[in-house]
């Protein structure tokens, strides 16, 4: 007896479901801001980034040359910066008021200064000084025309160095190894040829689906609490089973999302040639728990709060997240009140994860830890969720029992 009415509590919740799922696929056709949000605009998004990260590497920045020598040292430092890949001669001014206006008007992103006699001044062993002004309120361009110049001036120096102490009889070899008594062996892991594709785009992605996800989550479950008579026909149609009801609802858009997931990653890996060197299955573990997180984000704050109340939240949470994951700015170097707020964010971690297995190829422990933070926060989130839904239910079916009372009253 108990068995026959088990299969028979399964077979309706089965029924349940499929009604709900097909509601749902019928409800995101006609409701056109939910497929514009959550299938066009990632996918419009996607070719935008694949277009802007295209080259990867910043070069040929324009920077401006003041040479006030116009000897024939100060034109091969001027041949030498122009030759460099992150560089580009693009003016040569006159006066520095003419290379300020260029800074300032965005056409030029340093100036370098040649002083007068630096030929000279040179050769007689005085070290003159040559002066570059960066613009680093643009961080990216700032270090690499940065590390252009000084690359630049750094190699013509040792050029002069080793030239003035072989004309004082010291062999070239011994002049050379003085430059650097203690010579320094620096690798460059995981993304060794500086492409910010590789650094940039797992972050910036993931921002972009996170704001996404959270927005139709939230939207959609909002419109079906917007008033009391909307949350009635939703009770009646799970069969006063909201868990089973949400989960059914929510069913199509994991599978959009995870569809877009899929497609995106295979795109970046074989046309933009973003490295893979993991797990595809701890990826796409990573994957599903962080849409996981912000479908929990999503259901909490349509409970919580009215329908645009909700909206706003979740815009609050996830529009300023990608601040906080490391990505710009190292999570390590954060005051507290940062680092709480990334960690609550599965963005954080899924970010990690997927560094993990693009990039760093790293083994199965140091891959754990993100994938454990981030299956942690996410049953803290489903807690919260299931006592904020047990909480709504149970206030909405007190309101509504309590009038039949006084009518039969």
């Amino acid at each position: 007896m108990i068995t026959t009415e088990r299969k028979q509590n399964k077979v309706s919740a089965m029924h349940t479901a499929r009604i709900i799922i097909k509601r749902e696929l019928k409800r995101m056709i006609r409701y056109k801001l939910i497929l514009s949000i959550g299938l066009v605009l990632p996918m419009i998004a996607g070719l935008i980034i694949m277009f802007l990260f295209n080259t990867g590497i910043a070069t040929d920045l324009p920077i401006a040359v003041l040479d006030k020598d116009r000897s024939s040292l100060s034109r091969q430092i001027v041949r030498a910066l122009d030759a460099s890949p992150d560089l580009s001669v693009a003016y040569r001014v006159d006066d520095l008021y003419a290379a300020r206006q260029l800074l300032l008007s965005g056409k030029i992103y340093a100036i370098v200064m040649l002083p007068s006699n630096l030929e000279r001044d040179s050769l007689l062993g005085r070290s003159p000084e040559i002066v570059s002004f960066y613009d680093n309120q643009f961080m990216t361009a700032g270090s690499v025309v940065s590390k252009g110049i000084n690359a630049v001036i750094g190699a013509v120096s040792a050029d002069i160095n080793i030239e003035l102490a072989t004309k004082m009889g010291t062999p070239r070899s011994v002049a050379a190894a003085s430059l650097s008594p203690i010579p320094l062996d620096q690798h460059i892991l995981f993304n060794p040829s500086l492409n910010y594709q590789y650094s940039l785009l797992n972050g910036i992605w993931s921002a972009l689906m996170q704001i996404i996800i959270c927005v139709i989550v939230t939207y959609v479950i909002a419109q079906e609490r917007r008033s009391l008579r909307k949350k009635r026909v939703f009770s009646r149609l799970t069969d006063s089973r909201p868990f089973l009801g949400l989960a059914a609802k929510l069913f199509p858009y994991l599978v959009l999302f995870s569809t877009i997931l899929a497609v995106a990653d295979m795109t970046f890996l074989i046309y933009l040639g973003l490295p893979f060197n993991g797990s595809i299955t701890l990826l796409l573990i990573g994957g599903l728990l962080f849409m996981a997180g912000y479908f929990l984000y999503g259901i909490i704050f349509a409970y919580l709060f009215k329908s645009e109340n909700a909206l706003s939240n979740a815009s609050l949470l996830t529009a300023p997240a990608f601040g906080f994951t490391g990505v710009a700015f190292p999570r390590l170097a954060m005051g507290v009140f940062p680092q709480v707020f990334g960690a609550i964010l599965p963005i954080t971690w899924y970010i990690e994860i997927r560094a993990d297995q693009t990039l760093r190829g790293a083994d199965l422990s140091a891959s754990l830890v993100p994938l454990s933070y981030l299956l942690l926060l996410d049953c803290v989130l489903l807690l919260i969720a299931f006592l904020v839904i047990k909480r709504k239910t149970w206030q909405e079916n007190k309101f509504t029992e309590q009038p039949q009372k006084d009518l039969a009253l």
